[in-house]
């Protein structure tokens, strides 16, 4: 009788590892390992104005061509991501580009820059926005956009328009 016992427990625990399988497929899903998924994020550490020789410049001289060069860090973004980085002057629109820099790597630093762009008197506004159209989830929405007047104000007032 005892034998008979053990066998009826047995069962008992096969048709209800059973009965929770079967739910689980009912209700479309499998029980797998426990994750932690890291949180993706891009985050614009740095803009700032150069000078033709890539050295960082905060009162250009009126007709120097002023370079704008944005630093940035990825953090566990999918290998499959893009996402926009915008240069906008005056709120204007003065370039966006696609990219996927960082995309399937744990992190990294990076560099984007925007040529063209000639100093004449007047005070302006640079901003630059990454991942401007919200392609990438991220852990941290607040650290893409910077803006900078970067002494473009300064002895006598400077500004830079974009160049043909």
């Amino acid at each position: 009788m005892h034998g008979f016992a053990l066998k009826i427990s047995a069962l008992s625990r096969h048709l209800r590892r059973r009965r929770r399988e079967t739910r689980h497929r009912l209700l479309g899903f499998d029980v797998l390992e426990e994750r932690t998924l890291l949180a993706a994020n891009l985050s614009l550490t740095r803009i700032e104005l150069t000078n033709g020789a890539g050295n960082q410049i905060s009162s250009p001289a009126v007709g120097q061509e002023v370079i704008v060069r944005a630093t940035f860090e990825t953090f566990n973004i999918s290998s499959s991501s893009e996402y926009e980085i915008a240069f906008v002057l005056d709120g204007q629109i003065a370039l966006t580009q696609t990219l996927s820099l960082g995309a399937g790597q744990t992190s990294g630093t990076w560099q984007v820059t925007k040529r063209g762009w000639f100093a004449t008197i007047g005070g302006h506004t640079m901003s630059v926005t990454l991942d401007a159209a919200g392609a990438v989830a991220e852990s941290s929405e607040a650290t893409r956009c910077h803006s900078t007047e970067t002494g473009l104000r300064r002895h006598p007032a400077v500004r830079i328009d974009a160049g043909s």
